[in-house]
């Protein structure tokens, strides 16, 4: 996890920069508040306090939810768009991975103990492509939500091109090249990456508790039909 002094600082400097976006701020704090109660629910298994697979894989997007949530707030502080849309894209591909294990949880263990490569070759266990997940994710959002356009957006700040390099031309005529300062973010850009960071922590955040409830119900249930075997 991030240094806890880091992430304070940077949590009072935004709210000090951007007053208005106080209200934001108080969401993150209540995420990682969430986060840390679904850490121990998790921890202590199902009904019978058991530790099953899926609760490894739960475990694991939480990890990586709260270092992700609070990474972005320092580099919001900075700003730097290029690691905050990083941080965002991983969000999404965290949040995909939710989506793609409550629609098709017989691939648990493919979701919680795949992987592309072994050091001996081939993976034992598949893992699932990341772009099948997103797909996905895309098809099942509300209209409106255009996750594979976000998730291109971010990808063309990221990866090495015109935006990423913060290139602007600003006379086609005779093309002369103008090189903004380092890192330039808007304070637009700054407010819209912080909201979208709270509505995908909230997405996450909830689809680990309704996952967690929907083994624990399908546990009961297979309980009570076995009884009525008996």
């Amino acid at each position: 996890m991030v240094e806890k002094t880091y992430f304070n600082r940077a949590l009072v400097s935004l709210g000090v920069k951007y007053p208005e976006l106080r209200k934001e701020l108080r969401k993150v704090k209540d995420s990682k508040k969430k986060a840390s109660k679904l850490f121990r629910w998790v921890l202590l298994g199902d009904v019978k306090k058991e530790i099953r697979e899926y609760h490894f894989f739960l475990y694991g997007i939480l990890v990586k939810t709260l270092a992700l949530l609070e990474s972005l707030l320092i580099e919001l502080d900075k700003p730097n768009p290029y690691l905050s849309n990083m941080v965002l894209r991983a969000h999404y591909e965290n949040l995909a991975a939710i989506h793609y294990f409550a629609r098709h949880p017989e691939k648990r263990m493919n979701l919680t103990f795949g992987e592309r490569y072994s050091e001996k070759g081939k993976a034992q266990i598949e893992a699932v492509h990341v772009n099948d997940m997103i797909k996905e994710l895309h098809k099942n959002t509300p209209p409106g939500w255009d996750v594979l356009k976000d998730i291109d957006n971010m990808s063309n700040i990221i990866h090495p091109n015109k935006r990423s390099h913060q290139l602007n031309i600003t006379s086609k005529t005779e093309s002369i090249l103008e090189f903004s300062s380092y890192c330039v973010m808007s304070e637009e850009q700054v407010k819209d990456h912080l909201k979208a960071n709270n509505t995908l922590v909230t997405s996450i955040l909830n689809g680990i508790s309704d996952i967690d409830n929907m083994f624990i119900r399908d546990l009961k249930i297979t309980k009570q039909i076995s009884l009525l075997k008996k």
